[in-house]
């Protein structure tokens, strides 16, 4: 097979400090490296005109992502939060370890949960929720028992 390792995910922010406040200092991803991004073949790739960049890369459990600042054109509004069974990329999940502690640390800075989506299922002892980054991506947490490399469900 010609593929030789997954890359990363992309995600578009509009303020990246607030972005890397979320997944570097509350998610605990690692900073790698970035880039201005501004020249003719970048903008044809991406089918925008008058491009200018700038992207961070991050890495947590070798996941990589992209954070995406689009300083021109500039960023464009969708839905928040984006509905589950809207096709494509719905979401993110990190199995976690002291969910309580932190939630009320997402609360604090200020970071939105959709409090509805919070689970309790006490006779397996796993507890979910889904937390919005700062431009609505959403964050599945989920805290449970067992080898957190573990796939869930059944093998295929």
């Amino acid at each position: 097979m010609p593929v030789q390792n997954f890359a990363h995910f992309g995600i578009c922010v509009a303020d990246p400090e607030r972005s890397m406040r979320f997944y570097r200092d509350l998610l605990g991803f690692k900073p790698l490296t970035k880039l201005i991004v501004s020249d003719e073949d970048s903008a044809r790739l991406v089918g925008l005109d008058n491009l200018e960049l700038h992207s961070r890369f991050l890495e947590r459990d070798g996941v990589r992502i992209e954070l995406l600042h689009y300083i021109s054109p500039g960023h464009e509004d969708g839905p928040v939060p984006r509905p589950m069974n809207c096709r494509g990329l719905t979401h993110m999940a990190l199995r976690v370890e002291g969910l309580t502690e932190m939630l009320e640390q997402l609360e604090a800075e200020g970071f939105d949960m959709i409090k509805s989506s919070h689970v309790k299922h006490p006779d397996f002892g796993v507890e979910v929720i889904y937390v919005l980054d700062p431009d609505g991506v959403t964050v599945e947490l989920i805290e449970m028992p067992g080898d957190p490399k573990e796939a869930l469900g059944d093998p295929m």
